[in-house]
């Protein structure tokens, strides 16, 4: 029989593992109280829902079950960083297949459902092992203390940070009970059909991968935790308390604050000084300048929301950083070429202005890791020409997605487009742009 302490570290290792990649789950409302408005929460149940629809699809074609077995979409999870309990010990299945761990005797990882919640079990009963799905393993958490031989077994359940000798479920009932969760545990306890021979395919997966990253994290928490057994006073190690777990997401959110504080500055900074390259013909003589009231308005709008509660949304950032950097090519006035052709396309000052040294330099903003906001591709077109041009040509086909001459007519020149791209701007600014 294997030692219940080896299966134990075995355990830790494993959530200590999982919850370092995804450290929170959503779907546990005692530790988001007070913090459900938190663009953090908010995108994470985002992240959460894609995952769900996508998994969706493959059910199509697939059995609910194999999933447990499919890497690329413990990849897919983990490129998002979220998780419930179902895809946590789904995880922990994973590792338990392809981990190089073993140990000197048969080990299992075998998922176990109760009515609303999946945890894994680390143990040797042949029987847990090989019950099918929908298969009654104990008629309630309590007593599976009875049901499980040997008495070795070990609750790994990283959906609330702790792993549990089963002789000593009280504890696990009190971890339970301080996340509030105590509802997702009634009902009898079942089989879930996934199970797994520890070290069954140790190492028969793809290298370079989230999910390899997971293991080789797993195996060196292991190491580390099985030495603790060695140590004098013993290893006593607690679950996470979820009062860490709060604090984590408090200060998560407290840097998430300060880095989109930074992100509006550098975004509103971009904005003015392409503001500033523009023509200053129109600013004066009485001339209408409705290019550089919208240019004012977007920024006037990211000056309000740098200090704004709850902090400006990534994606409203990135739709109010994109209508400025539109603007740029936009012709101001009435007057137009019969024919837009590559010769005598008005080239704005605006649109020069991004290319130049101030605004675009080898240094990356911090605002550029938000998803569609780098510029890596501004820098391309400037390393490819040196005439203006031709790099007007290629920022209108970046940013207006149309490869002939003709299309940018009603876009850059014709006051009906310029009416309709103004209107647009006006709903983004009007509409709850601080949401």
């Amino acid at each position: 029989m294997v030692d219940d302490n080896v299966l134990w570290v075995y355990g830790i290792a494993q959530y200590k593992a999982i919850r370092k990649f995804i450290r929170y789950s959503e779907n546990i409302s005692s530790i988001y109280a007070g913090y459900e408005e938190s663009e953090l929460y908010k995108t994470r149940k985002h992240d959460y829902g894609l995952w769900k629809d996508n998994i969706s699809l493959k059910n199509n074609s697939t059995k609910f079950i194999d999933l447990a077995y499919d890497c690329d979409y413990m990849n897919w999870i983990l490129s998002k960083q979220v998780g419930y309990c179902g895809e946590l010990s789904y995880l922990s299945t994973l590792i338990a297949r392809y981990s190089d761990v073993k140990f000197h005797e048969k080990a299992f990882s075998t998922l176990l459902l109760t009515d609303s919640h999946a945890f894994s079990l680390i143990h040797q009963d042949i029987n847990v092992h090989l019950k099918q799905h929908g298969c009654v393993v104990a008629n309630s958490i309590k007593d599976l203390v009875l049901k499980i031989k040997p008495q070795n077994a070990v609750i790994n359940d990283s959906w609330i940070y702790k792993a549990t000798k089963l002789k000593k479920l009280s504890d696990h009932i009190e971890q339970i009970n301080q996340y509030r969760v105590g509802k997702y545990y009634l009902g009898k306890v079942k089989a879930m059909g996934i199970s797994t021979e520890i070290g069954a395919m140790a190492s028969e997966y793809q290298d370079n991968t989230m999910f390899s990253q997971v293991v080789e994290e797993f195996e060196s928490y292991y190491c580390k935790e099985r030495q603790k057994l060695f140590m004098p006073k013993g290893y006593h190690p607690p679950g996470r308390r979820m009062s860490d777990v709060r604090r984590s997401i408090s200060d998560r959110i407290d840097r998430d604050k300060l880095q989109r504080q930074q992100q509006i500055k550098e975004v509103r900074d971009v904005l003015k000084n392409l503001n500033a390259g523009s023509s200053g013909w129109y600013s004066g003589f009485g001339h209408s300048d409705r290019k550089g009231m919208y240019f004012k308005g977007i920024i006037n709008h990211l000056e309000k929301a740098v200090n704004l509660e709850p902090p400006l949304s990534r994606n409203k950032l990135a739709w109010l950083f994109h209508a400025g950097l539109k603007l740029s090519p936009v012709v101001r006035g009435a007057s137009k070429p019969k024919v837009i052709t590559f010769k005598n396309i008005k080239v704005t000052a605006t649109s020069k202005a991004i290319f130049s040294n101030k605004i675009l330099s080898a240094k990356r903003y911090e605002f550029e890791n938000i998803s569609n906001m780098n510029l890596d591709w501004a820098r391309e077109i400037k390393k490819t020409s040196n005439d203006p041009k031709v790099r007007h040509k290629l920022l209108c086909q970046h940013l207006f997605k149309v490869k002939d001459d003709d299309d940018l007519y009603p876009i850059l020149y014709s006051n009906h487009g310029k009416a309709l791209y103004y209107s647009e701007i006006d709903e983004l600014l009007k509409n709850g742009i601080y949401q």
